[in-house]
């Protein structure tokens, strides 16, 4: 009765070792193929002269903010981790109108040139 256990447990990991090897060929296969690399779009360069003065203004801020908070990080005075300046980003996303709205104000301005 031993034998008769210790041949299953060998057909066992016979078949076992069939599906490793059987797995093992068909990722082979699949892995040959590389992924296409993806270009990133780059933002331009933003004219100041174009923007409205309150726009300036408030970029002059922020950059002023930034270097501020760089002297203050080179300082040590505040911990590294804080970003304290997500919540004007986070406002000045608010302040932009949204994708229905501008679709909306592009139909206003086109009812009022007929």
């Amino acid at each position: 009765s031993k034998e008769n256990i210790n041949q299953d447990a060998d057909k066992k990991r016979k078949a076992e070792d069939a599906k490793e090897t059987d797995h093992t060929t068909t990722s082979e296969t699949t892995t040959t193929t590389a992924p296409k690399k993806r270009s990133r779009r780059r933002k331009s360069k933003v004219n100041l002269d174009d923007l409205t003065p309150e726009e300036r203004q408030r970029r002059e801020q922020q950059r002023q903010m930034q270097k501020e908070a760089v002297e203050r990080r080179a300082a040590g005075l505040v911990d590294l981790n804080r970003h304290p300046l997500n919540s004007e980003r986070r406002r000045a996303n608010r302040r932009k109108p949204g994708r229905g709205a501008l679709i909306a104000m592009r139909k206003k301005e086109d009812m009022a040139e007929r």
